[in-house]
């Protein structure tokens, strides 16, 4: 049995029990669906054991690190019976948030992972029949060419504005209108996130109308869409995540993988090169995670043009 891990408190709060070789036995807390992306690679694991390896089953965790203790959640892929057992005691075992997990772990890998700090994350999308601003050098549909954007004004909170038409044509159901992410780095409980998602709507228009973004007008329909733990934070116990590394690394049957897991500020082809490298790995019965690791560790910024 495998467990591919895309929350590295999740992990830490996994009830280790008594295995062959040391290795982590399933059994942990709150079904829930995981990422796309380690659903993807425990998918195409169960897909190449399926020949070979019958009775090996993958799974991909999905949690964090909650103020009570850490905990995780458990996307299931094909586990049988006797696993979705083992998973109901252990949720019995730990509680809803995983308050146990310390019994489970040393207390100071379980301190570290606590220690781990994020930015969350609000997307508010917005359909218009327009845009107020041009470039110049407007594009085939009639809309300035960037289709991401970093915003340097000091007046306004949004980060980061996307233009999904010049992503892909697809992105937009109605051709002929404009659908635009706004993207603000928050933190759970602040002023921005405990927003109604109405008024926070209303917000995110106000800004982009104060820099002449938009007309309010032209506003065809809104959606706000949150989310925690988007980005690991380099500092609160960042520093001691070795200690965290040297725990997992010992478990020869579990792979971290993807931002979260591995705690890294990957962009996402690298997140998901970690998935199929860790998929690789388990295939060629390879139980190092030094290549996975290694991934991205280059310095050069990924997002310059």
């Amino acid at each position: 049995e495998f467990i591919v891990a895309a929350q590295v408190g999740g992990v830490v709060g996994l009830q280790a029990e008594a295995g062959a070789a040391g290795q982590l036995q399933p059994g942990a807390h709150e079904a829930q669906v995981g990422t796309g992306l380690v659903r993807r690679a425990g998918v195409a694991y169960q897909q190449a054991a399926a020949a070979a390896q019958p009775q090996v089953c993958a799974q991909a965790v999905a949690g964090g690190v909650g103020a009570q203790g850490v905990f995780g959640a458990v996307a299931e892929v094909g586990l049988p019976e006797k696993h979705a057992r083992r998973q109901a005691d252990a949720r019995h075992k730990l509680g809803h948030e995983g308050r146990g997990a310390a019994g489970f772990a040393a207390a100071k890998v379980a301190e570290v992972a606590q220690g781990l700090q994020f930015r969350d994350f609000i997307t508010v999308g917005l359909l218009l029949k327009k845009l107020t601003v041009t470039d110049g050098q407007m594009g085939e549909n009639g809309l300035i060419q960037d289709n991401w954007i970093y915003m340097q004004d000091r007046s306004v909170k949004v980060g980061r504005l996307q233009v999904y038409n010049n992503w892909s044509p697809f992105m937009v159901k109605e051709p002929g209108t404009v659908w635009l992410g706004l993207e603000y780095f928050c933190d759970k409980g602040d002023e921005l996130w405990n927003m109604t998602d109405g008024s926070f709507a209303q917000f995110a228009i106000d800004e982009l109308s104060s820099i002449g973004f938009i007309d309010k007008n032209d506003v065809l329909d809104h959606t706000v869409i949150r989310m925690e733990k988007t980005y690991p934070a380099y500092f609160g116990t960042y520093d001691r995540f070795d200690v965290i590394r040297k725990y997992t690394d010992q478990f020869p049957n579990l792979f971290l993988v993807g931002r979260n897991g591995m705690h890294k500020y990957n962009n996402s082809d690298h997140s998901m090169l970690t998935a199929l490298t860790a998929v690789d790995n388990i295939i060629s019965g390879e139980t190092s995670k030094e290549n996975i690791w290694q991934i991205n560790t280059e310095q050069d910024y990924h997002e310059s043009s």
